[in-house]
C-alpha cells in the first residue's frame, strides 16, 4: 500500500461499507438532495421519521413527528450527558403515550429507533466529506460518518499512510477538535476510529489518545492486523453493529460525578461474537 493516499483509502473504504449493504453519499449529494435544512442539522430527519414508521405502524403520524422532535432536542446541558441519553433511547425506544383506537385508553408504550430483531432492514448510510456547522458557524467536514436510520452513530477520520507528520495521534486530536465544534454531531455517536487504512484504532468521545484501542480480525487468534477494513467488516456489519450497540456501550460515573463512556475492545467483542456464533449455530 505504499504511496496510497487518504483519498484513495476514503473511497476503497467506501466499497468495503457498500459491499455490507451501507448506502454510499458525498456530503455535497446529501445537502443537494434536500436531506438536511441545513448544516447545522446533524440527523437526516427524513430517513429517520421513515425508520420510525416502519419500526412502529402502530403509532399515528403525529406522534412519530413528536418522537422526531424529542430527538432532535437532547434535554441535557453537556454532551456526554447528551450522549448517554441518546443512547438509552437508541437502545430501549422512546417513551410515548397514544390513544387506542378500539378502546379509546390511552396506552404507554416505546416507539423503537433500531430494528434489533432484523438488522438487515435498517437504513445504513456512509457519507464522505460531511459539512457541519458547529453553534459558532465554524465548520467541520469528517472524513466518512455512519448513519443508522438517520442518526449519525459513528465518525472515522482518515489519514495518509504516507504522511509521517500525520498519524493516528493527529486524527484523534482532530476528532477532540471536532467535537469542541459541532457537538451536536456526536451527541448520538456510537464510537469513534481513526486509521490510516493500515493501523486502526478505535475509542468513544470520552477517550483520551491512550484509550483508542487496535480493532483486529474478529476471526482470528489475536494476531491479524488492525486494519480499516478489519474494522468495517467486524464491526459495521449489520448484525454486528446492532450487537455491538445494544452490549458492548457502559456509562460509568466518578467520584466527581464525571461521566466516562466505555465501549468493548476488539478482544471483548470478538468473545461476544464468538458466543452468538456458537449460541445461534452461525
Amino acid at each position: 500500500m505504499t504511496g496510497i493516499h487518504e483519498f484513495m483509502v476514503e473511497h476503497l473504504s467506501g466499497d468495503q461499507f457498500a459491499d455490507l449493504g451501507h448506502g454510499l453519499r458525498a456530503g455535497v449529494e446529501i445537502d443537494d438532495a434536500g436531506e438536511r435544512a441545513g448544516a447545522a442539522e446533524v440527523l437526516l430527519k427524513g430517513r429517520f421519521a421513515a425508520a420510525l414508521h416502519r419500526l412502529n405502524p402502530n403509532l399515528p403520524h403525529d406522534l412519530i413527528e413528536e418522537v422526531v422532535r424529542v430527538v432532535s432536542r437532547p434535554p441535557h446541558a453537556t454532551l456526554v450527558q447528551n450522549n448517554r441519553w441518546f443512547h438509552s433511547v437508541l437502545t430501549d425506544g422512546v417513551p410515548v403515550e397514544h390513544r387506542d383506537a378500539k378502546s379509546g385508553e390511552t396506552r404507554g408504550s416505546r416507539a423503537r429507533l433500531v430494528d434489533f430483531e432484523n438488522p438487515a432492514a435498517n437504513d445504513l448510510l456512509v457519507v464522505r466529506q460531511l459539512t457541519v456547522a458547529g453553534p459558532s458557524g465554524k465548520l467541520i467536514r469528517p472524513d466518512l460518518t455512519v448513519f443508522l436510520n438517520g442518526l449519525p452513530i459513528a465518525v472515522i477520520e482518515l489519514k495518509d499512510p504516507t504522511d509521517t507528520q500525520a498519524d493516528l495521534g493527529v486524527a484523534i486530536d482532530q476528532l477532540d477538535r471536532y467535537r469542541q465544534t459541532a457537538p451536536d454531531l456526536f451527541v448520538p455517536n456510537l464510537l469513534l476510529a481513526v486509521s490510516d487504512g493500515l493501523l486502526t484504532r478505535v475509542g468513544s468521545i470520552t477517550s483520551g489518545r491512550s484509550r483508542f484501542m487496535p480493532w483486529r480480525p474478529l476471526d482470528d487468534e489475536g494476531g491479524g492486523a488492525p486494519t480499516l477494513e478489519a474494522l468495517i467488516r467486524g464491526l459495521f456489519a449489520p448484525q454486528a453493529l446492532v450487537d455491538y450497540l445494544r452490549s458492548c456501550v457502559l456509562f460509568e460515573e466518578d467520584a466527581r460525578g464525571e461521566i466516562v463512556k466505555k465501549i468493548a475492545g476488539y478482544h471483548q467483542f470478538r468473545a461476544l461474537h464468538k458466543g452468538r456464533r456458537v449460541c445461534c449455530g452461525r
